[in-house]
C-alpha cells in the first residue's frame, strides 16, 4: 500500500512499522513523540536509570539518530518552545481546550455530580489497572467522591463510579477538585491546561514517564506505589497548595496549531 501511495512523507510516534517502512522506501520520517533527550540531562543529575530504562535511552537515541528522521516534533509540558538541532519543541497539546467546554455549574448538573469529584485515569494498562485495584482499598474510608475511567468494567458502590471508556472525560476533569493518573504525556498535558491538581503514578521502569514525572514535580504530587494511602492523603492535605501553584502557571494553548505548521513546512 505505501509503494502504490507513494507518500511524500510519513508521520508517525515511535511506531517501529513506519520507521522500518520510512527506511526500505526512503521517505522522510516525522517523529512526534514526548521524549526529551535534553530533559534526560537533567534528570540524570538527580536520579539514575535502571537497567530497562537504559535499554529504552538506546533505543530512543537509535531512533531520534535514523537518517531518515528529519522532523521531531517534541510536545513539552511546561511550554518550551524552541527548536535545537531537528528537535522542534512545542507549547502543550490537547483534545479541546478549557474554554471550549461549558462552565463547571452547568457541568455539574449535567453530570448529575453532587460535589467536585477526584477523577481517576488508569489508561487501560497492566500497570494502570494494578493500580486501580490497589486504590479501591484505599479510598472507602476518604470522604471524597471518585470516578475511574479506564478500568475493564462499568460498577458503582459508595464514593466510587467506574467507568471502561466516557467519551466526554474532560468535562469531568474540567469540574474536578484533582485527578489521579499515570505520567503519560495526555493527560498530564490536559491536567496543567485545566489547572487541575494531579497525583501522579509513574510506571515503573519507563523513561518517558519518569521525565514526565520529574517535569512536572512542582506542579503536581508523585505517589509511591508501595505507599498509595499515605500517597493519597498527603494529595488531599496539598490540594490548595497545589491549586495555588497551577494558577499562577501560564501555558500556551497553541501545540496543535504550532505542530501542523512545523509538519506543513516541511512539505
Amino acid at each position: 500500500q505505501l509503494a502504490d501511495f507513494s507518500p511524500d512523507i510519513i508521520i508517525s510516534d515511535l511506531e517501529p512499522t513506519s520507521l522500518l517502512l520510512s527506511n526500505i522506501h526512503r521517505k522522510r520520517c516525522i517523529l512526534i513523540f514526548g521524549y526529551d533527550p535534553k530533559k534526560l540531562e537533567l534528570y540524570l543529575k538527580h536520579n539514575k536509570l535502571s537497567f530497562k530504562q537504559k535499554l529504552q535511552k538506546l533505543y530512543l537515541d537509535m531512533l531520534y539518530n535514523n537518517k531518515n528522521v528529519k522532523t521531531i516534533i517534541i510536545p513539552t509540558l511546561l511550554g518550551k518552545k524552541e527548536k535545537i538541532g531537528k528537535l522542534h519543541y512545542i507549547d502543550p497539546i490537547a483534545r479541546h481546550l478549557p474554554d471550549k467546554i461549558a462552565g463547571k455549574e452547568q457541568l455539574m448538573k449535567k453530570l448529575k455530580l453532587r460535589r467536585e469529584p477526584i477523577v481517576v485515569m488508569i489508561g487501560g494498562s497492566r500497570f494502570g489497572l494494578t493500580l486501580a485495584n490497589k486504590l479501591f482499598k484505599h479510598i472507602t474510608d476518604i470522604d471524597e467522591d471518585f470516578i475511574f475511567f479506564g478500568y475493564t468494567s462499568n460498577f458503582k458502590r459508595d464514593n466510587l463510579q467506574v467507568f471502561e471508556f466516557k467519551e466526554n472525560f474532560l468535562e469531568y476533569l474540567k469540574v474536578s477538585k484533582g485527578i489521579i493518573t499515570l505520567a503519560g504525556y495526555s493527560t498530564l498535558s490536559e491536567a496543567l491546561l485545566f489547572k487541575i491538581p494531579a497525583l501522579v503514578f509513574p510506571i515503573k521502569n519507563h523513561i518517558e514517564q519518569a521525565l514526565n514525572a520529574f517535569t512536572i514535580k512542582d506542579y503536581a504530587s508523585i505517589g509511591k506505589e508501595d505507599e498509595i494511602g499515605q500517597s493519597i492523603k498527603d494529595f488531599i492535605d496539598n490540594l490548595p497548595a497545589l491549586r495555588l501553584k497551577l494558577s499562577n502557571l501560564d501555558l500556551k494553548t497553541t501545540g496543535n496549531s504550532e505542530a501542523a505548521d512545523i509538519i506543513l513546512d516541511s512539505i
